[in-house]
């Protein structure tokens, strides 16, 4: 834990005492978990630029002293250890005008390299989910849907159950959309999903029990109708 603080005091160090920037440039974009990254830094009057360290997304800081390739102006190098997904925080030196300068970026990495925005399935299907899920809990609130009571209670209890066992497996697969597709969760966003599965795990077991025993009220009034000549149901 101390390492990790002492290398986020480094680079912030690093940052602070730099008298120029190589470029504006705060992040370099969205890309593809276990593929490389083209590291990239402008500057106009360099003759070399070095990329030094990374911190990883878990907050490890690594050397790297990776050379770059120079193009004009601009300067890259191939930066391949990206399993993590996460920010990236890149630093790097060049000698800006025969002084040595420092400069520092981030780059974020996801599963599928693309960010929510570039992405409208990540915001099409949460959406289509809940208005399937919206409808079928709808439906259970309706006064008839079948004639006869008994089967008219079953089914609307069933859609409501099945209704609320569909949020949350759609909750599930929402997460797994929005992290594929690059929208960031937050450790907060997964403890409010997984308290909001629980709770909807004990409503359905309180809703199942309950409904038999309504049913069985229900029922045996039914039976006590038929025999006393009553049309219940009917």
């Amino acid at each position: 834990m101390d390492k990790i603080k002492a290398s986020l005091l480094y680079v912030m160090f690093l940052i602070i005492l730099s008298s120029f920037v190589l470029a504006d440039m705060q992040s370099l974009g969205t890309f593809k978990k276990d593929e490389c990254v083209n590291l990239i830094q402008i500057c106009d009057n360099c003759t070399f630029v070095n990329f030094t360290s990374v911190i990883y997304p878990n907050g490890v800081f690594e050397l790297l002293n990776l050379n770059s390739t120079a193009s004009g102006t601009v300067f890259n190098s191939s930066f391949c250890n990206t399993s993590q997904v996460g920010t990236y925080i890149i630093s790097s030196v060049g000698d800006l005008n025969n002084i040595l300068t420092t400069g520092s970026y981030n780059f974020y990495i996801n599963p599928s390299g693309i960010t929510g925005t570039d992405n409208p399935i990540g915001i099409i299907v949460p959406i289509f989910s809940l208005l399937i899920n919206t409808f079928i809990i709808f439906l259970s609130f309706k006064k008839n849907i079948l004639k006869n009571e008994l089967s008219n209670f079953i089914l609307k209890r069933s859609l409501l159950v099945f209704g609320i066992w569909l949020m949350v497996l759609n909750s599930g697969i929402m997460a797994g959309i929005a992290q594929y597709a690059g929208l960031d969760l937050t450790r907060e966003m997964f403890l409010f999903m997984e308290i909001f599965g629980w709770g909807a795990y004990i409503s359905m077991i309180v809703l199942v029990f309950s409904s038999i025993v309504q049913f069985m009220k229900a029922w045996k009034i039914k039976k006590q109708e038929k025999r006393m000549g009553g049309n219940y149901g009917q």
